[in-house]
């Protein structure tokens, strides 16, 4: 499955944050901005395959590895599916089915970008404008140059199938905002589908 933007895009974003020594960025930090779960479903995940739809095979490891990591330390058996499935195998229904027959999965979790907004905002300096100043008649007295200060907003979506049902039954939005480095954002999203699926009860 091809997407229109792909983590490929969030690599972009966490080297644009690196060029310009004139420019600051404030600390990273991740947010979750949206969490849903289906009625009435109470199913406990027991086995589960964990898909991302990045274009990149190496990006694509470390973020299934990360979740199934987290995944296995809670007692579930959670199966990456670059394990399964050859990293230049096009991602969809038909190719997805196929590599979970015969495993036994209750779930499928599948984790994509959705989002990626950057923007630059200059900061004038702060002159010196105390009274005396104005008194002495001398211009007031600028201390540093401005700045441009950057932020970039990554917005991910991780989804959780049912595949007895195949109907979507949990979802979590989450962004990062100034990331510094994929291993951190990464991370950061699997910590909170973890403690997302504990709180609602699916695992």
């Amino acid at each position: 499955m091809k997407t229109q933007r792909s983590w490929a895009g969030a690599v972009l974003v966490l080297s644009v944050l690196l060029i310009a020594s004139c420019a600051s960025t404030p600390a990273m930090r991740s947010d979750v901005i949206g969490a849903w779960k289906a009625d009435k479903y109470d199913r406990k995940l027991s086995d589960v395959l964990v898909i991302s739809l990045s274009e990149e095979p190496g990006l694509r490891d470390k973020i299934e590895s990360s979740v199934a990591d987290r995944l296995e330390k809670k007692g579930l058996r959670a199966v990456p599916s670059s394990d399964i499935m050859s990293p230049h195998e096009e991602i969809n229904r038909q190719t997805v089915k196929k590599a979970m027959v015969g495993k036994r999965f209750d779930g499928v979790l599948v984790s994509r970008l959705i989002g990626v907004e950057r923007s630059a905002v200059y900061v004038p300096p702060s002159p010196d404008t105390t009274i005396d100043s104005l008194f002495n008649m001398t211009p007031p007295v600028v201390p540093e140059p401005g700045r441009i200060e950057r932020s970039s907003v990554i917005t991910l979506q991780i989804d959780l199938y049912d595949t007895a049902s195949e109907h979507l039954v949990w979802s979590l939005k989450m962004q990062a905002v100034n990331p510094s480095n994929v291993t951190e954002v990464v991370n950061n999203l699997a910590d909170a589908v973890i403690h997302d699926l504990r709180i609602k009860g699916l695992i």
